[in-house]
């Protein structure tokens, strides 16, 4: 039976036509068996498909077909049970006629048409699918569309003519055969929703539907499609299949209805996007899923070949393990542990000298192969293969190294013998000394040295020699003690207790007499070598003591009341100027100083100090020691530096450094002009005139000078950081001092 494309949608009646012989046709995605139409998806495909059956029919094929019988309702009744061709070509051999008869219109079904009962299994016959079948998936992501339903959906090899789903038992079963065939992919959902469910072969088995891998079915847009495969009718298949018209059987009453179409558009955009939108999840999952099986096969390749051998970078005593079966690496593990033991020594070196040597009789070691060779084992052999594979690459970086050999508990021995090195080698500091101050030398103390005290860390050499016994190793140990430097060395001695703090020189002069030079060496005798402790005073005249001839002093001459006149002890004021000049030098406090009254030849106004004592005058030098340290003095006549022939006077200050700074004095020196008027003196005794014309000049007229000293303190550098003053020093000027005598004189004379 056939239905006229073009009445798509409206009652039609069944028209009988001669049955076309079987034959292969070519869609553009399938190639099937026994006479399927051209399956394009339109509707006109359909009609020219039909058209094409009729047609086709040799006329010995034609002659041998039987009258079809007038349609009944459907019923299990008859249905014929085990009749293969039964359901491969219903709604097709209905159209069959007897050559030459007339188009005869067979009675119209019952609507709804009854459901025949499928004898094979749960498969229902009606609404054109079969239920409770598994859909096997297609390779295919597309479906063939035609006007006729399936209409690729040919029969297989052996069985031209029978079955009009030729790709579904072609892929999956050789001919005659009864496996579920492969059907292809369904092409679009029908107006009425059901589905197609395949023939079966001629066996009289089913061929269920089978889903696709893209996940969707597509309906025919055909004539009929599949929504007019509603079931069976008592009519008798043609062999043209659903091919033919795509319709099925369709009860002459029923009007077909069309779906609205801007419903299904709806719904296929919303198909499109679950289609996309399940493809990208599918695919991201996918790809995820097989990387991560490339990652494991690549981590198993890494860790397998080390199944059964030890990991590279692996060392237990030294040796290598790496590549070695358990067996082998016990082996050479044991055998060089053996030989070790016995052979084993470490000398302990003291300056090129064996000071002790120990051997393994002095320890109680033990020796633990197993669990060194267990711990260096574990290294790449533990957790996932993940966490071996980790565990391999950190030993390319920091190798793993375990030892067999482990000294015992009881280090009684070791450290007994270490104790005694200990004891051998301590030597305790002592700090330097100042054992003597010696004046008159040339550098005038003298120290007890200090002593470098020595140690010996036995707690380093212990960990040494452990780390040598672990391993196994010989050789020696350099025995270095640890030096304890003393709290006072001499050079700080020299430089914070007995520093050059301040000296004073002054020349003098070739025309000195030797008495006076003598004066001034009998008063250095005195001072040299004093001692002031913090917080006393120095005073001349209470240190060298009165000028006497009883006290070693003789007659020279000496500055008194501005007279240069002979005394006991003159040129004593030279000692005490360079003295003066010492003290301010040394930063010494000055508590007690006057000037002469007049220039002196060895030093500048302002930097002179005289002493006087005769009877119960007295004129004194005194400073102070201000520092927390004694000072010492030392003073001395001695040949000038650079002149062996020339004398001066040198004093020096020793006492606590001065960190880096020095003292010196300065002088700001102001003129005093002489009088103009000179001063005449009388000479009543007629020494040097008689006469009151007649004059004789004593001595000439000369400056006065008003001189500011201070103390300026200098830096490292010799920079001017502070300035102390000291004392204003007025030395008078002098007028002209003349003699005249004291007679007239008479006019004749």
């Amino acid at each position: 039976m056939t239905l006229n494309p073009e009445l798509e949608g409206a009652e039609q009646e069944p028209q009988t036509t001669e049955a076309p012989a079987p034959r292969r046709r070519r869609s553009d995605r399938h190639r099937g068996e026994a006479g399927s139409a051209n399956a394009q998806g339109t509707e006109k495909s359909a009609a020219e498909g039909a058209k094409t059956a009729e047609t086709s029919v040799p006329a010995e094929k034609a002659a041998k077909t039987e009258k079809p019988a007038p349609r009944k309702p459907s019923s299990a009744a008859n249905v014929p049970k085990g009749n293969a061709a039964t359901r491969g070509r219903f709604g097709a051999q209905s159209a069959q006629a007897q050559p030459g008869s007339a188009p005869q219109q067979p009675a119209p079904a019952p609507y709804p048409p009854q459901q025949p009962v499928w004898p094979y299994g749960p498969q229902q016959a009606s609404g054109g699918y079969i239920s409770q079948t598994p859909i096997p998936r297609q390779n295919s992501g597309s479906f063939a569309q035609g006007s006729g339903g399936f209409a690729q959906a040919q029969g297989p090899a052996g069985a031209q003519g029978t079955n009009p789903y030729a790709q579904m038992a072609a892929a999956a079963a050789p001919q005659g055969s009864s496996p579920y065939a492969a059907m292809p992919p369904v092409n679009r959902m029908a107006q009425s929703g059901g589905f197609a469910a395949g023939q079966r072969a001629q066996s009289g088995a089913a061929y269920p539907v089978q889903p696709m891998q893209s996940g969707g079915f597509a309906y025919n847009q055909g004539s009929g499609g599949m929504a007019r495969a509603r079931g069976f009718s008592g009519e008798q298949p043609s062999a043209g299949g659903a091919g033919a018209s795509g319709r099925g059987f369709v009860p002459p009453s029923q009007k077909p209805v069309t779906p609205p179409k801007k419903k299904h558009t709806l719904l296929k955009i919303a198909a499109a996007v679950v289609l996309i939108a399940g493809l990208a999840v599918g695919g991201y999952y996918g790809v995820r899923g097989v990387q991560k099986m490339v990652h494991d096969r690549q981590v198993l390749q890494a860790v397998e070949p080390y199944d059964k051998i030890y990991c590279d970078n692996v060392y237990v005593d030294g040796i290598h393990l790496g590549g070695m079966t358990q067996e082998e690496a016990r082996e050479a593990v044991t055998r060089q542990a053996n030989e070790r033991a016995e052979n084993w020594s470490v000398r302990l070196m003291n300056d090129g000298e064996v000071a002790r040597e120990i051997r393994t009789s002095d320890l109680g070691m033990s020796v633990h192969v197993d669990s060194a060779l267990k711990a260096a084992w574990d290294m790449g052999h533990q957790g996932t293969n993940e966490d071996r594979l980790a565990d391999m690459e950190a030993l390319k970086t920091t190798p793993f190294e375990d030892y067999t050999t482990v000294p015992g508990s009881d280090t009684s021995i070791i450290d007994g013998i270490l104790n005694q090195l200990a004891r051998d080698f301590y030597i305790a500091p002592e700090d330097a000394e100042l054992t003597a101050f010696v004046p008159s030398a040339t550098y005038p103390f003298t120290f007890k040295n200090e002593v470098v005290g020595r140690t010996l860390n036995t707690e380093s050499i212990k960990e040494e020699l452990y780390r040598m016994v672990s391993s196994m190793q010989s050789g020696e140990i350099e025995l270095t003690p640890t030096t304890v430097e003393p709290n006072v060395t001499v050079d700080k001695l020299k430089k914070t207790t007995v520093a050059l703090r301040g000296k004073g020189t002054t020349p003098i002069s070739s025309k000195s007499e030797e008495n006076r030079n003598n004066n001034i060496r009998r008063a250095f005798e005195q001072i040299s070598g004093t001692i002031i402790h913090p917080g006393q005073n120095f005073s001349f005249n209470n240190i060298v003591g009165q000028r006497t001839v009883g006290n070693g002093f003789f007659p020279a001459d000496e500055y008194v009341y501005e007279q240069v006149q002979s005394g006991i002890g003159g040129g004593v004021c030279q000692a005490s100027s360079t003295v003066y000049l010492a003290a301010v030098r040394a930063g010494m406090k000055i508590v007690h100083r006057e000037p002469h009254s007049m220039a002196v030849n060895y030093t500048s106004f302002g930097k002179d100090a005289t002493v006087y004592w005769y009877s119960n005058h007295k004129i004194d030098l005194v400073f102070k020691n201000t520092t927390d340290q004694d000072i010492y003095i030392t003073a001395a006549v001695q040949s000038a530096s650079g002149n062996r022939t020339k004398l001066e006077c040198n004093v020096c200050i020793y006492g606590a450094g001065l960190d880096g700074v020095t003292y010196d004095i300065v002088t700001v020196d102001t003129v005093i002009p002489p009088p103009e008027e000179p001063e005449i003196i009388r000479d009543k005794n007629q020494e040097h005139v008689i006469y009151t014309d007649e004059e004789y000049e004593l001595r000439k007229a000369s400056e006065g000078h008003s001189v500011d000293s201070y103390r300026v303190t200098y830096d490292i550098q010799k920079n001017e950081i502070a300035r102390e003053f000291l004392y204003t020093d007025i030395y008078k000027a002098k007028a002209r001092q003349v003699m005249v005598g004291t007679t007239v004189r008479e006019p004749n004379n």
